[in-house]
């Protein structure tokens, strides 16, 4: 799955074109199967892939998505 058709999904353009700024223009599986899920729906989710596979990319996708559709809200990432 491409980053640019995370917009349909909701996903800020800025955050869309930080990864892709990043040379990042697709999903790696771990992160497609998490968006086929429903994360970005609001489905909470346990995410365990090994170190290096884009849990970040998922957590700051979800992020800047929640923080652009509820302004003044608050984010913990652990």
């Amino acid at each position: 799955m491409d980053f640019k058709d995370l917009n349909a999904k909701g996903v800020p353009d800025f955050i869309i074109s930080y990864f892709q700024n990043k040379n990042i223009t697709k999903l790696n599986p771990a992160q497609e199967k998490a968006v086929e899920a429903g994360i970005l729906e609001g489905s909470n989710m346990l995410v365990c892939t090994p170190t290096g596979s884009g849990k970040t990319a998922i957590a700051t996708i979800l992020i800047g998505k929640s923080l652009v559709a509820q302004p003044g809200s608050k984010m913990v990432y652990l």
